[in-house]
């Protein structure tokens, strides 16, 4: 694949994983991806995952967008990837003042990879009723959220799993038999789609993370699926993703706006 089909790839990707709701409103055409939940108030679950506008028409477009979520309270995500259009996107994005803009890498591994292993004492299981409150406590300690945040977490992941239909799949790496760290795959067109990883402080560079990535990996080799994707940010996860041998096929921005 070459850098613009790994991007475009990319860009189906997070469209594909996008949190749709049964109330989830979608704008989908060749020009926008724009996805709005109104009950939801976080910025990851609205927002323009696709932009190719003709820049004769683009600031009209991008205005008419962006007056849509600021008139109705909604905070949302705006995504800009090396082949969105108009070229000049970013500088449009940016003139519109987001409260914060992260710097990501799109980074891509073979599932058929050998150098991915599982290490020594570290155990991998899928999310189960047996195992859900070890998940559960583990997640939360990994991203220490502040009190009420982390009963609404608590709340959320078990409302999921007692729907039975979660849209994604969960797993738990026990280090030593001790719950170490959590993460999730979206199975979309020809790759699994790896976020939300979380390890809990004192179980950081022990290889719990590292056997969530093997352990996954080797799921979708078993289904013959060939491309494992991770959007990562830069500064944080993605050296630690790279390290353990993910390749780098591009970078791009998110831009949160709030109001």
């Amino acid at each position: 694949m070459t850098n613009n089909d790994l991007s475009l790839a990319f860009e189906n990707c997070v469209i594909a994983s996008a949190w749709k709701t049964p109330d989830s409103q979608i704008l989908d055409t060749p020009e926008i991806y724009k996805l709005t939940n109104k009950a939801a108030p976080y910025e990851f679950m609205n927002g323009i995952y696709r932009t190719r506008l003709n820049s004769e028409n683009a600031d009209k477009e991008i205005d008419t967008h962006f007056q849509f979520y600021r008139d109705n309270k909604i905070s949302f995500r705006w995504y800009a990837f090396p082949h969105s259009q108009p070229a000049d996107l970013v500088r449009r994005i940016e003139e519109l003042h987001p409260k914060g803009v992260t710097e990501m890498q799109c980074l891509y591994a073979r599932t058929d990879d050998p150098a991915f292993a599982i290490p020594n004492g570290v155990a991998v299981e899928e999310l189960s009723s047996g195992n859900l409150e070890d998940y559960i406590e583990a997640n939360i300690a990994g991203w220490n959220p502040s009190g009420e945040q982390a009963e609404r977490i608590r709340r959320e992941i078990r409302t999921d799993f007692e729907k039975g239909d979660m849209g994604y799949r969960a797993f738990l790496a026990r280090c030593d038999g001790t719950p170490a760290s959590t993460g999730l795959m979206r199975i979309v067109p020809n790759a699994g789609y790896f976020y939300g990883g979380s390890t809990r402080p004192e179980f950081r560079r022990k290889g719990a993370y590292r056997g969530l990535v093997a352990y996954r990996l080797r799921l979708l080799c078993a289904q013959e699926i060939p491309m494992a994707f991770v959007l990562a940010i830069k500064a944080t996860s993605a050296p630690i993703c790279r390290k353990l041998g993910f390749n780098l096929a591009c970078e791009c921005r998110s831009y949160d706006f709030s109001f």
